[in-house]
């Protein structure tokens, strides 16, 4: 009967550590699988504004009264899934020193206008809007003024905060 209850133990001892064995590699498993989902629900939302400034390019190469295309690369993350595009942008060097910064898309249809040197207006090409060097509408079927961005210069370099703008409206609204 002893060797009975010691094979039992045995035994019992076995299953328990088995068992044990078992449930620390389903809770490994549970706890390695919920990183991901933990991950997201942390993460920035989809479609979340974006609020960083991107550096666009030294602002000692801009002339005043002289248009700019600038392009930069935005870099953005929505939880696993990173993007990268080319953005353009417009800057215009004012008299006094500022820069003011111009969204490149017209807030017609969302055409990319440019900067005629022979006229010195921007011109869409797309529906003939034109505006003059301070944004301002001149004519087309354009509903506004072109579209500023918000900007800053930080140790000699031009900042840009991107953001989009709902089109075919008479009021700048931003697209969060």
């Amino acid at each position: 009967m002893i060797a009975l209850t010691a094979d039992v133990s045995a035994e019992t001892s076995r299953r328990g550590f088995i068992a044990w064995s078992a449930g620390i590699l389903v809770l490994l498993g549970t706890i390695l699988n919920a990183v991901p989902f933990v991950g997201a629900l942390v993460a920035r939302p989809a479609g979340g504004k974006n609020e960083e400034y991107i550096a666009v390019g030294p602002v000692a190469g801009i002339a005043p009264g002289v248009p700019v295309n600038l392009t930069f690369t935005d870099v953005t993350q929505d939880a696993y899934i990173r993007q990268t595009t080319v953005r353009g942008v417009w800057a215009v060097k004012t008299p006094d020193g500022d820069i003011v910064v111009y969204s490149p898309v017209c807030p017609h249809l969302g055409c990319q206008y440019t900067w005629d040197t022979a006229t010195k207006r921007f011109v869409c090409p797309c529906h003939t809007s034109v505006w003059n060097i301070d944004g301002e509408l001149l004519s087309g079927p354009s509903p506004r003024d072109l579209d500023t961005l918000p900007s800053k210069i930080v140790g000699g370099r031009l900042l840009v905060l991107w953001q989009r703008f709902k089109l075919a409206t008479p009021v700048k609204t931003p697209i969060t």
